[in-house]
């Protein structure tokens, strides 16, 4: 009878553990993202994964039938998609003697962290709201990158309620060299069109870097 017992706690223990196992967690679909089983599994990851299984879900939308059942099947997925990914394309920088962008102006001002909280509270009103909408967004860079199209973004921090989530701006290939200027804890002010959400960051498009660190930055120097 003890060494039944002992058998039914062993077989309980197992299967716990294998539920705390962040890479065997079943892989949700895009919708599904933030149950809170989910988000505990991804706070389990490295950084690097955390990023790999996001774009994943992003890329594909999330399991089906012939793909990754798993977060660490999922992982594996993305990491050989991301090595078999073609380098990107190398563009030229425009000459000197282009003729600067036009400033952009009359775009709401916003901080990252309120611009999240909008579309975690309610993504339906926070879509009418800002889906389209030309703004300046405040934030703490946390990230900048290439994606797997080798588009330069930077992804400016939430805040510790959402600490997965972020403002991800993407920039044109002409003022990819801003980005490049910027570090990783600046705070800096970012204006371009809000596209949407895509899983767990905000996107901005056509993004331009007008303030870092309190100083404005000239235009002739973005």
């Amino acid at each position: 009878m003890r060494t039944s017992r002992w058998k039914f706690l062993l077989l309980c223990a197992t299967f716990f553990l294998g539920c705390a196992d962040p890479y065997k967690e079943p892989l949700p679909k895009v919708s599904e993202v933030s149950n809170a089983r989910f988000q505990s599994a991804l706070q389990k990851l490295r950084p690097e994964e955390r990023v790999l299984v996001t774009d994943y879900l992003i890329r594909t939308g999330g399991p089906s039938a012939e793909g990754p059942k798993t977060v660490g099947e999922a992982l594996s997925a993305q990491r050989a998609f991301v090595a078999s990914a073609p380098p990107p394309a190398v563009v030229a920088p425009p000459a000197s003697t282009s003729a600067p962008l036009p400033p952009r102006r009359g775009g709401a001002r916003v901080t990252a962290p309120d611009l999240v909280d909008d579309y975690e509270s309610n993504g339906l009103r926070a879509a009418s709201q800002w889906n389209g909408r030309f703004v300046a967004v405040m934030g703490k860079v946390r990230r900048i990158d290439r994606d797997i199209r080798g588009k330069a973004f930077v992804v400016l921090d939430a805040d510790d309620e959402h600490p997965l989530a972020g403002v991800q701006c993407f920039f044109s290939e002409e003022l990819a060299d801003t980005a490049a200027k910027v570090s990783k804890g600046d705070k800096i002010t970012v204006q371009g069109t809000v596209e949407g959400r895509a899983l767990t960051n905000v996107v901005v498009r056509d993004s331009e870097i007008i303030e870092r660190n309190g100083a404005t930055i000239p235009e002739s120097a973005r």
